[in-house]
């Protein structure tokens, strides 16, 4: 399992070293399994690279998180480029120097909408300067972490994409500094005061002035309720020129605009299910266009996919052939001494069972890691616009998480391509085992199901799902027929007790309690027809009857309980042994008896006995020739003896159960079904 040892040729141990080392001798036997260089044929290559030795998989692992952090850094990067774009572009140019300072204003509403302005420009301003400090960290974070451009611009034909993408952002980001810094200074000059900090203590004092207009003087609320008023009225006006605008251009175009509602709806669909309805997919923005958009290969991770699944699909196979030969070894174990003698035969199938378990196991992780890293790859790539609020940080996190188990897992997947799996630890394999689905989930990555298997795989699975379902099928119409003989049995059997009682016979208890459980289960079986008969759906049947068993448990039938269909099917079996018991005797009793009579006339021939004995043997008492007479004169020669005396105590072992198992249905009170039908 060494590095040395990985690169060295491969050579066939002897059987000294494989003795001496038991775990190299596992490691070939899983190598062979599986068709290894070592074995017949050689183990199939499904074009995934191979980790060599752990520290290829520790810097593979952590090659794979700085791709995803890479991403993540750019895409933050870009909508911080978006959003200072956005704020130089959208914003109320300034108005020119000469406004009053607030001290001068006298008026409380001129007052009021003055504070307002102030604290609007005084918020852009600081925003402005923050998105400058926010830029040039985001800029910096990329180049102190190494190998994050080479990670995120990866093309094969340019040697130099990745510095060419750097300086293409690098001036891309001056720029919007530059254009950030421009608009605070025309901001700050439009303001009667040097700087923001002057401007907020004048907006405190201003305020404070307010509030005492407010709270000596009515007529200054009044006036100032007055005027949120009449915002609000002008806002509602506005809306509904909205609304009248969209109807008027629905009725003088009625077709165009019905078709610009349906393409809105079809987007707004769209987007609620996850997809793009194509504005927002690509780096179309126009002021993203110019700017390089990290490398990315939709084709490659389902790629990587496809090949892990046409891996697991064989590892399940072997895995499937490997416990099939477990249990034809086991099998021949029929007795103790047996398997005590196949004791090494079980110890090597047992462990190559549990090799083949581990590799199954760390390819289907593997292959379950890949689809999570594609779809973290898909959306960290992905352009970031303002319309969506930015899940930088939710991705962020979302990566952390991932490379802490993929890290986890590839040196499990660094133990299988080396051919160790037997270094493969049972804990870590449950670990991820349990983390890696949670995390699926949260991404919303849904299971594939049929659609990337081969048709082999879908054929096993559909007849698997076939049997499954007849099987179901059939045990639910035993369970009925079951219940139905029950019933009619109990019918009988109450018939001949009440017939008992009529010609003059007095009833013991249990068979008054089975009169009376057996008309109970008449009167309940009609209401309980009904409702299998009601066209239901399957779901509404199991609630009906849960809810029936859970507050009304005397409303089934006692022959529809677990409890006597349990001591039915027990019945049944014991008085199928029975006759299995019964038969094999015979046959074993005529073979005997052919055996026995050949070797007595062998020893006849061969001069033990003589021709009047053997005649008389044969003829036995009775002009009929009592058979059972003849066989034990015939074997009484030369001290021949029938040994049917164990046969005979199994078969009266099993008639002694086959009484108590009628006594526990004769006998079964019914009052409950307490266990009954839930599944059925």
């Amino acid at each position: 399992a060494s590095s040395s040892s990985s690169r060295a040729p491969p050579r066939r141990a002897s059987k000294s070293s494989s003795r001496a080392d038991p775990r190299r001798r596992r490691v070939r036997d899983v190598t062979v399994a599986f068709g290894g260089d070592d074995g017949p044929t050689p183990e199939p290559d499904y074009g995934l690279p191979k980790l060599a030795t752990e520290e290829a998989a520790e810097e593979d692992a952590a090659a794979r998180l700085l791709r995803l952090r890479s991403l993540v850094m750019v895409k933050r990067l870009y909508f911080a480029v978006l959003l200072a774009t956005e704020t130089v572009d959208a914003d109320v140019a300034p108005d020119p120097p000469g406004k009053p300072k607030l001290a001068a204003v006298t008026d409380p509403e001129t007052l009021a909408d003055a504070v307002d302005a102030y604290v609007k420009r005084c918020a852009r301003v600081v925003d402005a300067e923050a998105q400058c400090a926010r830029l040039d960290a985001m800029l910096s974070g990329m180049d102190e972490t190494a190998g994050a451009w080479d990670a995120c611009f990866v093309d094969a034909s340019s040697a130099s994409s990745a510095t060419s993408a750097r300086e293409a952002i690098a001036r891309r980001v001056a720029e919007c500094k530059a254009s950030l810094t421009r608009h605070a200074v025309a901001l700050l000059k439009s303001l009667p005061y040097g700087s923001v900090e002057e401007t907020e203590r004048a907006i405190e004092e201003a305020r404070g002035r307010l509030r005492e207009d407010f709270d000596g003087d009515g007529g200054a609320a009044e006036k100032i309720v007055a005027k949120t008023a009449e915002k609000t009225g002008r806002l509602v006006k506005s809306t509904r020129g909205l609304v009248k605008e969209g109807v008027s251009k629905f009725r003088e175009r009625p077709l165009s605009a019905a078709k610009g509602a349906a393409e809105y709806t079809k987007g707004v669909w769209v987007r609620l299910n996850g997809g793009m309805d194509g504005a927002s997919s690509g780096y179309a923005d126009p002021i993203l266009r110019d700017l390089p958009s990290p490398s990315f290969d939709p084709e490659a991770r389902p790629n990587n996919v496809l090949k892990l699944t046409l891996e697991v699909q064989d590892r399940d196979r072997a895995l499937a052939d490997a416990s099939k030969e477990r249990e034809k070894v086991m099998a021949q174990g029929r007795d103790s001494l047996s398997r005590v003698r196949l004791a090494r035969a079980i110890k090597e199938s047992d462990e190559k069972v549990s090799l083949l378990r581990r590799v199954f196991a760390v390819r289907t992780l593997q292959a379950e890691m890949e689809r999570i890293i594609g779809s973290l790859e898909e959306e960290a790539a992905l352009a970031p616009s303002l319309d969506a609020p930015d899940r930088s940080d939710e991705v962020e996190l979302l990566v952390a998480e991932f490379g802490v188990m993929d890290a986890e897992l590839r040196k499990l997947v660094s133990a299988v391509d080396r051919g160790a799996p037997d270094l493969i630890d049972d804990d870590a394999l449950t670990e991820l085992a349990t983390d890696i689905p949670d995390l699926k989930s949260r991404l919303g990555i849904a299971d594939e199901g049929l659609t990337s298997l081969s048709p082999e795989i879908v054929g096993e699975r559909v007849v698997r799902a076939t049997e499954e379902s007849v099987g179901k099928a059939k045990e639910g119409a035993e369970f009925m027929s079951r219940g139905v003989r029950m019933l009619f049995n109990d019918v009988g059997t109450s018939f001949r007790f009440f017939g008992r009682a009529v010609t003059g016979s007095t009833l013991r208890p249990r068979e008054v309690q089975t009169i009376r459980r057996t008309t109970l289960d008449i009167f309940t079986f009609v209401p309980f027809v009904i409702i299998l008969i009601i066209p239901l759906t399957p779901v509404g049947h199991v609630l009906i009857f849960s809810f029936i068993q859970r507050y009304f448990p005397a409303l089934f039938p006692s022959q529809f309980s677990q409890r006597r269909q349990e001591l039915m099917k027990k019945y049944e079996d014991l008085q199928l042994q029975l006759k299995e018991a019964e038969k094999s005797k015979e046959m074993r009793e005529e073979d005997e008896a052919l055996q026995r009579a050949v070797s007595a006339v062998e020893s006849l021939m061969v001069g033990g006995g003589s021709e009047a004995e053997l005649a008389a043997a044969l003829a036995g008492p009775g002009g009929e020739g009592d058979k059972k007479e003849k066989e034990r004169n015939l074997f009484g020669l030369k001290g021949l003896r029938r040994m049917g005396s164990e046969d005979e105590e199994n078969i009266e072992e099993l008639k002694s159960r086959a009484a108590i198992a009628s006594q526990s249905l004769t006998e079964d009170e019914g009052d409950d079904g307490a266990a009954a039908t839930e599944s059925r």
